[in-house]
């Protein structure tokens, strides 16, 4: 797996500049996250970002390249892969103690950003359950 910087191609592409994402092999993470991964010792938050696209692209490789398409076309395979991206992202959170976003995930899930998958409602039900 490598880690770059989120290219300037993607800014266009999403509706708001993500902190990160995964394509092929790669986890791409906004300047701010790329830069702490960078630095001696990385933020919580930056180590937790970088276990949540990882799941992405294991679940990319477990279930191959027609899962990216699926993703965008299917809001329910959308919200399983954020699931479980979520749950990877969370495990380390707590590890370091730190507590999880539900309302911003939750408002994030809801909007354009994921293709409004779910509703806020149903986001934050399904979060605080995870």
């Amino acid at each position: 797996m490598k880690i770059k910087k989120i290219p300037r191609w993607a800014n266009i592409v999403f509706f708001k500049g993500p902190k990160g994402f995964a394509l092929g092999d790669t986890v791409y993470l906004s300047d701010h996250y790329h830069n702490q991964f960078i630095a001696s010792k990385p933020s919580l938050e930056t180590e937790a970002l970088i276990a949540h696209e990882s799941e992405h692209l294991e679940r990319l490789r477990k279930f191959g390249r027609f899962s990216l398409v699926k993703y965008f076309l299917s809001r329910n395979f959308r919200l399983q892969e954020e699931i479980a991206a979520t749950k990877a992202e969370m495990a380390v959170l707590k590890k370091g103690g730190q507590v999880f976003d539900y309302v911003g995930r939750a408002s994030s899930w809801s909007s354009i950003n994921y293709l409004f998958m779910v509703s806020y409602e149903e986001a934050y039900r399904i979060l605080v359950g995870l």
